[in-house]
């Protein structure tokens, strides 16, 4: 994340449609808690949710060895951490910033 005086919706960060989504707050940025109960859900809005499917993905690719057999192999993921991030902090949120930024690059 940059300075958040880059951003140009800085100064509402906390804004009254945020939703306290999983204890993390409606301020960025969110700290996610491995001890949580909301830990594991608490990623899809996180935005390094998205690296950690591509991280899954590839993980996949290798250790099932998908394309190396006679046989199509096919695989399917969705990249979905924009998306919720909108719903839950509103598509101007510093929120947003981050994963929008990056879209693509965790397939590199």
């Amino acid at each position: 994340m940059h300075d958040a005086s880059t951003y140009v919706f800085a100064e509402n960060d906390d804004r009254p449609f945020e939703i306290d989504t999983f204890g993390l707050g409606t301020t960025f940025p969110h700290q996610t808690k491995g001890d949580s109960k909301y830990f594991y859900a608490s990623l899809i809005v996180a935005p390094f949710g998205d690296e950690l499917t591509a991280d899954f993905a590839k993980t996949m690719i290798k250790t099932e060895k998908l394309g190396q057999g006679k046989q199509t192999d096919f695989i399917s993921s969705s990249f979905s951490v924009t998306d919720y991030i909108g719903h839950f902090f509103g598509p101007s949120s510093l929120e947003i910033k981050p994963p929008s930024g990056s879209v693509g690059i965790p397939l590199l």
